[in-house]
């Protein structure tokens, strides 16, 4: 869907996982590929480790993650090459023009879009993303003001960002309908992960993993 958005003159996007702000991409028509999900589909299509011996080679070292090396080698061979070959896996990614990150979860985060940009320079955001309430001996009650004003006020900056480097707008129906089709997915991810507490466990980790993509058709 991003290339053929690419190939109609709309904006794409290259995006983190739980970047904070991704959910704005798709109610301003901007098309996003999830880098994160490109590495898993190019492993899976034995076409990933080019892409992270092309990292290494070029300096990046073996112990970051096999998604940041993948979405760094892609970057690279592109601009050796001077085009995406469509016959990388799933035909490679578009090119972007953003780029989307996040500071959570793992540290590499931090660093690889700014990488990224050595071979595609392009406008980066990267959302600051508070991860207070999973710490042991936080009182989520206590934290959960702060967290929501910082996540607000990145979802404002994300978009006066989004704006200024594209020109379009918010649709705020289309928004809207994005954020509830996010609800209902959480909630049959819940229903899903209800089933763990169950003796014995009908949910191995396999089924667990499974539930995200199972809940996206609901």
């Amino acid at each position: 869907k991003a290339a053929a958005a690419s190939d109609e003159g709309r904006p794409v996007a290259w995006v983190m996982n739980s970047s904070v702000v991704d959910g704005l991409l798709e109610p301003m028509g901007i098309a996003s590929v999830f880098t994160e999900n490109y590495a898993t589909a190019a492993a899976a299509n034995q076409g990933g480790l080019a892409m992270i011996e092309t990292a290494e080679k070029e300096g990046y070292p073996d112990n970051i993650c096999s998604y940041a090396r993948t979405g760094i080698g892609h970057a690279i061979l592109r601009n050796q090459c001077g085009f995406v070959n469509p016959e990388w896996p799933r035909g490679g990614m578009p090119d972007p023009d953003l780029l989307v990150g996040s500071s959570a979860n793992c540290e590499p985060r931090y660093k690889w879009y700014q990488q990224i940009r050595r071979y595609h320079n392009v406008p980066f955001f990267c959302a600051e993303t508070s991860m207070a309430r999973i710490y042991a001996g936080v009182d989520p009650k206590e934290v959960e003001p702060y967290v929501v004003k910082a996540i607000a006020a990145e979802v404002r900056r994300g978009k006066d960002f989004f704006e200024k480097h594209t020109g379009r707008k918010l649709d705020m129906d289309r928004l809207m309908e994005s954020v509830k089709q996010g609800e209902r997915t959480c909630d049959w991810w819940w229903k899903c992960t209800e089933l763990c507490k169950h003796v014995p466990c009908p949910m191995p980790v396999e089924d667990f993993i499974a539930s995200v993509p199972l809940a996206i058709m609901y």
